[in-house]
């Protein structure tokens, strides 16, 4: 598991599963001239998540459970959503992270929607036609090996 993983066997008794994924996000971005960005424990905690608690107890009637397990990685298998692929705009700056869409390919064609996906929250990612994003490679491979 540690030689898979990529991190040390003291971490696969002490550490959660992030460092793990992480760790073999990095190698991945490695071969391909990639960096990923770094989080700041700050930035986190400035995210707006709703966390609902499970109400333990005996019911008569069946209720209903819904995994979300497998939600986050299949929309971002769908979406083609990676570190890779996300095209950041702002008046001062044009950051494209990406391996075969240029500033000047995005300013040339202007986002064309055939060439992007939006999230609802206005963050865009290059679509899979044009670059596959590490992230969805790796949750693919990984889902095949389960």
């Amino acid at each position: 598991m540690a030689r898979v993983t990529g991190v040390p066997i003291s971490f696969l008794l002490s550490r959660g599963q992030s460092i793990k994924v992480l760790s073999q996000l990095l190698r991945k971005a490695k071969q391909k001239n990639l960096v990923i960005p770094s989080v700041k424990k700050g930035d986190l905690e400035t995210t707006h998540l709703k966390v609902l608690e499970a109400k333990t107890g005996f019911y008569e009637k069946p209720i209903t459970t819904l995994d979300f397990t497998s939600l986050y990685p299949s929309i971002m298998m769908a979406y083609n959503l990676c570190y890779c692929n996300l095209i950041i705009m702002s008046e001062a700056l044009l950051l494209v992270v990406s391996l075969k869409v240029t500033p000047e390919d995005v300013r040339k064609f202007n986002l064309p929607p055939k060439c992007v996906n939006k999230t609802p929250s206005s963050e865009t990612f290059v679509k899979s036609n044009l670059q596959k994003g590490i992230l969805p490679k790796f949750l693919k491979n990984s889902w095949s090996l389960s």
